[in-house]
């Protein structure tokens, strides 16, 4: 889960969901890197979602399944994503 915040006298409050994402979590390729475009824009690497010993080529070749893939999310457009 993705939130925004409101800063108020150098503090985080009013925590505010933008973006959720539900995948399968076992150990293995777990991904997880998080960076921001100068945009403001975020880019998220999920990770495969499948566990150790499989060679990750099913979730990641499909265009529906966000596991495999780094999404760019816009958090000025409640749940928007692109691949």
């Amino acid at each position: 889960s993705f939130y925004r915040f409101t800063m108020v006298s150098g503090k985080l409050t009013n925590p505010v969901p933008f973006f959720v994402s539900e995948s399968h979590v076992s150990p293995g390729h777990l991904g997880g890197g998080v960076t921001t475009l100068p945009d403001g824009k975020i880019l998220w690497s999920t990770g495969d979602c499948t566990v150790y010993g499989t060679d990750g080529s099913y979730a990641p070749q499909l265009d529906f399944e966000s596991c495999g893939k780094i999404l760019k999310i816009d958090p000025t457009e409640k749940g928007s994503y692109t691949v």
